[in-house]
């Protein structure tokens, strides 16, 4: 969800619309919007630690911004620079600046944004398998949680394989 607010939009009324949107354009060629509303309110700072703290978190990248966005992040035009600030908030700039092939995984194409089974299963917290002695009505048994564990594990195991991240 992190890293699809900067993409979808925001539910924040500057007046305009009832969607903000911080990125504009078709798919893998989205630029900063040209907001000033957005710019003042430090927005585009917001989304720089966004994508620094999902990247660093292991979450899922910002996919589909234009490769001249990438590519020229570091020029003054305002939106950039406070994107490129939150970048260096995160440690991610220097990042960037010292290994320029890891943009690919930061900032991916959309057309590879896809979700694993493996992702999704690594992303999950699942519930500790010990069993409490002091039993709650409300608790279930060891059992049933391992067997709602391993249900949902398979569930996920045996889906599609891959998963658009736009239709999560």
């Amino acid at each position: 969800m992190i890293t699809q607010k900067p993409k979808c939009g925001f539910h924040l009324n500057f007046g305009n619309a009832n969607i903000t949107r911080i990125f504009d354009g078709e798919p893998d060629q989205l630029v900063p919007s040209s907001s000033a509303c957005l710019v003042d309110s430090d927005l585009f700072l917001m989304a720089g630690k966004m994508i620094g703290h999902c990247f660093l978190h292991g979450g899922p990248p910002l996919s589909g911004l234009s490769p001249a966005v990438v590519h020229v992040i570091g020029r003054t035009m305002r939106q950039i620079k406070q994107l490129r600030k939150g970048l260096k908030e995160t440690m991610l700039w220097p990042l960037i600046c010292q290994h320029p092939d890891v943009v690919p995984f930061i900032f991916p194409r959309e057309k590879n944004d896809v979700l694993t089974s493996e992702f999704v299963l690594n992303c999950i917290i699942w519930p500790s398998m010990v069993e409490n002695n002091d039993e709650d009505d409300d608790e279930c048994s060891l059992e049933d949680r391992s067997r709602v564990a391993g249900y949902l594990r398979q569930f996920i195991e045996s889906g599609t394989g891959l998963l658009s991240i736009q239709s999560i």
